[in-house]
């Protein structure tokens, strides 16, 4: 381990005499080692209180990020607690480089990879590393248990939500300035018990509400839907976008209602939407029937 580091101290007194490379409090001790040995105590309590203060900031890529301790660790020490300033928002499973060692994946409290939005760029996060994972134990996203998540999906062929927790109660979702990228396709959602390893592909009931047709029931799904239809006919033209607030309401073991707000500038559409599907969900996945899609989203889940 590299020295002036308060990881190779001891709690144990008499142990510390060496236990620093770069501080000697060894019993004889020469004179003139006792300013030096001081000093270095003093830069060690600073570099730690730098990787605990959130003034490191993270450098890499949204799902690859890394930090540089300012110790000059070859290995991540087990227990190491960081607070660092995230710089750029994950969009999912995301890793932690620390001093060039290697990427090592994030969990959640659960164990559980990272969800989109969990590291919140300008926004702070804890971590504890385990010896295996950096664990992710506190962020601007978990408030008082509620996960929030804010990120821009920019041309991808989906937007998911997974591992949702088992004892949640209600999932929320803003989502703004959908835009497809074909025009007059239409906007869907798929429900999955195991986070997409497979999909439920049946079982969906919903309607659609259209203003530009006097507030009638313009298309509804059956038992046996194998989609729920949230939009139709999405232009993308530029006052084509359009916002979606959706809220899942959830029993301990199944997402078995939703409803929802659509608004579209250009055609003055207002369209809702339900689904029943009573299964064990645990991830919501909504994409266009065809090409990718482009929005700004906003989600909270509440637990309980």
């Amino acid at each position: 381990m590299p020295g002036e580091n308060v990881q190779d101290w001891s709690v144990t007194a008499v142990n510390n005499g060496t236990a620093d490379s770069l501080i000697n409090w060894a019993e004889g001790m020469p004179r003139a080692s006792v300013n030096n040995s001081a000093r270095s105590m003093m830069a060690a309590s600073a570099k730690d209180r730098n990787l605990k203060n959130g003034s490191i900031i993270t450098t890499g890529t949204a799902n690859a990020q890394a930090f540089t301790s300012g110790i000059g660790y070859s290995s991540v020490p087990t227990g190491l607690v960081v607070r660092l300033k995230i710089s750029v928002t994950n969009t999912g499973a995301a890793t932690l480089n620390m001093d060039a060692i290697g990427a090592v994946t994030i969990k959640d409290m659960r164990g559980l990879d990272l969800v989109p939005g969990a590291l919140f760029a300008g926004a702070y996060a804890d971590f504890v590393y385990n010896g295996t994972n950096w664990i992710l134990v506190n962020s601007a996203a978990i408030v008082g248990g509620l996960y929030l998540a804010q990120t821009t999906v920019t041309t991808q062929a989906d937007l998911k939500f997974q591992n949702l927790p088992a004892n949640m109660r209600l999932l929320q979702i803003n989502m703004s300035d959908i835009v497809p990228s074909t025009a007059g396709t239409n906007l869907q959602l798929r429900l999955s018990t195991d986070n997409f390893a497979t999909e439920i592909a049946t079982g969906y009931i919903w309607s659609r509400i259209d203003a530009t047709h006097a507030n009638a029931i313009s298309s509804t799904g059956s038992v046996n839907d194998i989609i729920a239809e949230l939009m139709a006919n999405i232009s993308t033209g530029s006052f084509a976008d359009f916002n979606l607030e959706v809220q899942f309401f959830s029993t301990h073991t199944a997402i078995f209602a939703s409803v929802g707000y659509i608004t579209q500038a250009s055609a003055g559409v207002r369209s809702s939407f339900w689904c029943n599907v009573q299964s064990a969900c645990n991830a919501i996945r909504f994409f266009m029937v065809a090409g990718n899609i482009s929005c700004k989203y906003f989600a909270r889940v509440t637990t309980g």
